[in-house]
């Protein structure tokens, strides 16, 4: 239902200023890549109850849509998009349970526990974008810089994590039973407000399409995690491509 809404929200946008700008053109983009996540703070201790884990950057993914309308190498830049962030951490230990862990050998082992937190959002950006070079929209290569504010809405957000059966005695590390469990993480906002900056090379290699690659920074604005062990903003960093195609030429 909130997916709905924020379509509805976007499409009607697209629809407003179209009416409102009937002289300006207008282009459509397709476009997706790769998240790096960094929280202030560590989301997965504070479900694991645990300061042993050391976090690890998880690599997410990020697919859009977005229009372009253009107002004389200044733009207004709209989009829809759907990104999975996240963080995982992982530890290792020598001990299980106060036992040993060794190898079929006799040697001394170890075993690691990790954790891996997921979070999948709709966002829905709204850009304000410059054209760096200053040239015609005819142009074979523009750089463009980007910077605005998304609001996004939480789909789903899992935590998965491994155990291990506790031992008698020292064990072969081959012998020690691992489980692994995925649950709903329930402290996550459902609402999440972003400021976004992103530079992009566009180029020219078909007459009407236009091929760019882009590097985006995204930083929470509000909390992403909060709990009674505390709040947590979320920083991600991407780089990806796409295709920009013309829906509607300039008439002036």
């Amino acid at each position: 239902m909130r997916s709905k809404a924020f379509i509805s929200v976007f499409a009607s946008l697209l629809l407003w200023y179209e009416s409102a700008n009937c002289q300006s053109s207008i282009s459509a983009r397709i476009w997706g890549g790769q998240l790096s996540s960094f929280t202030n703070s560590a989301i997965v201790y504070k479900n694991a109850g645990s300061s042993l884990y050391q976090e690890n950057k998880l690599v997410g993914i990020l697919v859009g849509l977005s229009s372009r309308f253009n107002l004389k190498n200044q733009y207004l830049t709209a989009e829809i998009l759907y990104s999975m962030r996240g963080q995982n951490s992982s530890y290792k230990t020598s001990k299980l349970y106060g036992s040993n862990v060794i190898d079929i050998n006799g040697k001394q082992s170890s075993i690691e526990y990790y954790l891996d937190y997921k979070t999948h959002y709709i966002e829905i950006p709204i850009l304000y974008t410059v054209d760096l070079m200053k040239q015609d929209e005819t142009a074979n290569v523009h750089i463009y810089f980007s910077s605005g504010f998304s609001a996004g809405i939480n789909v789903v957000s899992k935590l998965k994590r491994n155990s291990f059966a506790p031992p008698s005695s020292a064990i072969p590390i081959s012998f020690v039973n691992q489980i692994s469990t995925e649950t709903k993480v329930t402290q996550i906002n459902p609402i999440i407000v972003n400021f976004i900056a992103d530079v992009e090379l566009e180029f020219r290699r078909k007459k009407k399409a236009k091929y760019f690659i882009y590097g985006r920074l995204n930083h929470s604005v509000t909390n992403v995690f909060e709990s009674s062990y505390g709040r947590t903003k979320m920083v991600t960093s991407g780089f990806g491509f796409g295709m920009r195609w013309y829906l509607k030429k300039s008439i002036a």
